[in-house]
This record gives C-alpha cells, sequence and structure tokens, in this order.
C-alpha cells in the first residue's frame, strides 16, 4: 500500500509536474509513516519509506534540480532528515521489552549519509555551504545524544553513543570541508566504519558486510579527484586531511574487528588486516604526497625518512597502549625504507649526509635502536635461545655470545636452568 502511495506521482507524471507539490504529497506519506512508528516498531514500513523517499528525490534532483531551486527544496530535504532521525528513535523506543535499545542502523546511518549527500549536490554553488552543512548536522546529533542522555533511558545507550559519534563525525569535518570539497568520500568511509562497529555490537553481519565495503568504495571514489585543486597549506588542506580521515576509519575498523573477533564469523577476520594495511596505506600516501608538495627536490629523500620514523614511534606508542600486537610489529619494519633510503641518497645525492641526512639519519637510526630496545624481554630472551640451542654445542662461541648478549641487554643470564645443570 505505502509503496503504490510513493508510485502513484511517478507513474501518473507527464514531466511537466511542480516539484513542491511532489515533495509535500511525499511529506504527507511520511508524517503517516511517523505517527505509525510512534505507537509501533514496523522496520519494513520505515525502510520502504526511507527507500521511496531518497531515491526518488535523488533522480529527481539529478535530473531537473537547479540552484534557483534551493529555496524550494532545501525545506523538504531537512523536513525528511527530521522525519527519518525521528522514525530512528521511536523504533528504538518500541521495541519489546527484551530487545530494548536494539537500534536500525540502516536509518541511523543511512539517514545522515543520504542526506549530506544531496546537501552537497545542492550547496554546492555556496562557499562553505558543505561546511555549515556539517557543523550543523554535529551540533544537531551532539544536541539529540544529550537530550536523550538526560532523559535517564538507560536503555537508549546503543543509540546515544551512534549519535554521539556522528556529532564528532560530521564535527570534525567541518573545518576541512572548508578548504576541499572531496569530504563528501571521506564523510563515506567514515559511515562505513561507524555502521561496522554498531553492526559488530548488535551481531548483524549484513551491516558489518556493508561497513566493510563502503569504506574501500569511499576511498577510491576520493582518489578519482587526486587531480582537483587542494589548499595551499601544507598538511592543514583537504587533501591530506581526508587521506587521514579514510586512514583513521580504517585502523578503527581494524582494531574494532581484532578486539571482536568472538562476535564476528571466523571468514570476516582476515578483514582486519586488510583495514590495518588499507589504513596505513592512506597514512604514508598522505605523507609522502604532502612531502611531494611542498618541499623542495633535494630535502624530499631526508624528509620522508624523518616522517617514516616518526611514524613508526607513533604506531608502535598506539599499538603500546591498545595492545594491539600486528600494530606494533608494523612498527618494527623501518630498517626496510632505511635501506631503501641509503640506495636512493647514493644514487641522488654526492653523500647520504647531504641535504639533510645529518639529521635524517641520526634520528632514523636513534629510533631503530629504540623500537628494537622497547621490545619485550621474553622476545628476546626467546630469541637468544634460539641461538644457544640451535649451535653446535652450547658451551660453543655462539652460545657464549649469545649469553653475553642477554646478559648486556636485558641484565642477566638467559641460559635455560637445564643447560645450566647440564
Amino acid at each position: 500500500g505505502i509503496a503504490g502511495g510513493f508510485l502513484a506521482p511517478v507513474l501518473t507524471s507527464t514531466g511537466g509536474g511542480n516539484h513542491v507539490h511532489l515533495f509535500s504529497y511525499y511529506a504527507i506519506l511520511n508524517l503517516c509513516i511517523l505517527i505509525t512508528a510512534w505507537y509501533k516498531s514496523w522496520r519494513i514500513l520505515n525502510l520502504v519509506g526511507f527507500v521511496f523517499t531518497f531515491t526518488i528525490g535523488s533522480l529527481w534532483g539529478g535530473q531537473y534540480y537547479k540552484p534557483e531551486f534551493f529555496s524550494s527544496t532545501e525545506p523538504f530535504l531537512i523536513l525528511f532528515f527530521a522525519f527519518y532521525v525521528a522514525i530512528a528513535v521511536f523504533f528504538c523506543t518500541n521495541q519489546p521489552p527484551k530487545l530494548k535499545g536494539y537500534i536500525d542502523g540502516t536509518l541511523v546511518f543511512g539517514t545522515p549519509l543520504i542526506c549530506f549527500t544531496l546537501q552537497a549536490a545542492m550547496v554546492k554553488s555556496f562557499e562553505y555551504g558543505l561546511a555549515w552543512s556539517a557543523l550543523t548536522l554535529g551540533l544537531l546529533y551532539i544536541i539529540l545524544a544529550w537530550a536523550l542522555f538526560k532523559g535517564s533511558f538507560k536503555y537508549m545507550q546503543p543509540m546515544i553513543e551512534a549519535f554521539l559519534a556522528l556529532g564528532v563525525v560530521f564535527g570534525t569535518i567541518a573545518v576541512p570541508l572548508a578548504l576541499d570539497g572531496r569530504w563528501t568520500s571521506a564523510a563515506w568511509a567514515l559511515e562505513g566504519a561507524a555502521i561496522l562497529w554498531i553492526g559488530t555490537r548488535q551481531n548483524r553481519m549484513l551491516a558489518r558486510i556493508f561497513g566493510m565495503i563502503l569504506q574501500p568504495l569511499a576511498g577510491l571514489a576520493f582518489f578519482t579527484q587526486f587531480d582537483s585543486p587542494s589548499g595551499t597549506i601544507p598538511v592543514v588542506n583537504g587533501f591530506y586531511l581526508g587521506c587521514l580521515t579514510i586512514s583513521f576509519a580504517a585502523l578503527f575498523s581494524s582494531y574494532y574487528l581484532m578486539k571482536n573477533q568472538a562476535k564476528i564469523h571466523k571468514h570476516e577476520a582476515p578483514a582486519s588486516h586488510f583495514f590495518l594495511i588499507w589504513g596505513l596505506v592512506w597514512w604514508t600516501g598522505a605523507g609522502f604526497h604532502e612531502i611531494d608538495r611542498f618541499v623542495h627536490h633535494d630535502f624530499k629523500l631526508y624528509y620522508g625518512l624523518v616522517f617514516l620514523a616518526l611514524s613508526c614511534v607513533a604506531i608502535f606508542l598506539a599499538g603500546k597502549k591498545l595492545q594491539w600486537d600486528n600494530l606494533k610489529i608494523v612498527a618494527r619494519g623501518l630498517l626496510l625504507p632505511m635501506y631503501g633510503g641509503l640506495v636512493l641518497s647514493f644514487i641522488t645525492l654526492n653523500h647520504p649526509l647531504a641535504k639533510g641526512g645529518y639529521i635524517a639519519w641520526p634520528l632514523a637510526f636513534a629510533i631503530h635502536y629504540w623500537l628494537l630496545f622497547q621490545e619485550d624481554e621474553e622476545e628476546l630472551t626467546g630469541f637468544f635461545q634460539i641461538f644457544e640451542l640451535g649451535s653446535p654445542m652450547v658451551g660453543g662461541p655462539l652460545g657464549q655470545w649469545s649469553r653475553h648478549m642477554a646478559h648486556g641487554l636485558l641484565g642477566y643470564d638467559s641460559t635455560p636452568s637445564c643447560v645450566t645443570h647440564m
């Protein structure tokens, strides 16, 4: 019945209809859905209204929208956004007692995603239009989260967390949006991470898969804008901050999947490794892009070396703080780019210490040594014991050397007790 209601004006259209009449009619239909949602959590009805409203609205916008229609279409976009935010809240509150707090991730995250995308198309002719839109959306979600929190609805905790996360996301990207126009893709990546998060919390595989797929697609969409103009300020420009946003979304997804392996299917586990690699690729690619744009050719090599060395420190500390072993392992890979930098320095420069090398190399070696020193004592002990037990004679030169190194680094004799008795 509701599908017929949405299709009626499309099937009877002659091509010359008034969009105000069309959206007013859809507003009445959505109001009926809202009233129904007030009394009953009827998910299929909510989804049918959501899909028809925004699909037909998007098709109309792609074919007929003009900037002079802004004043007559923006109120309807705001109204439909408000309808489906409210419907998502009602869906959560009207669940049976055993399901209280269960949220519809499609509406909670899909509504801001599609509305923000449509808003981006409508305000592209306005300077900073999308930045103001993101800021307004962020404030709105933070206010909603605060209102639900003050209402003392304990079962609304997932909804409060989701709204707070959306508020932080849109509030965070408001400033970079004023600098660059690539941020719709970056927002998709954040939305994908948020959908994966809620899908993991509520044990919904389809939501997790959608969040996993959305992030690489967002990255590819961002990459298609590679040649678009970017900001003129190093680091504080839309391209770099957009890359960091995609990287953060991927790293968060990797960490959350790793920490919740018991809640996900065994075939989803490799996705954690994929997102770890995906996030680090965007992190390093963004750094090298900034170096390539803003650093003189003679100094690019050593700026890159310093960037990698400092990144390894940050990665190791984050892995240690979060107890994320895979991230700590990544930090140990500094030696390989150091070898590569040494070879390039001989090819492109007269001397490895030239053009800033006298600063970059000592820093890189110091950081590499520090990372080795931070290794767990058990790992170092096990490493030296392998050499001891693998030597032809435990008391031979290799065994003595390894015991000497262990004693010097760790402050005690690493020889196993069984070997000592022998």
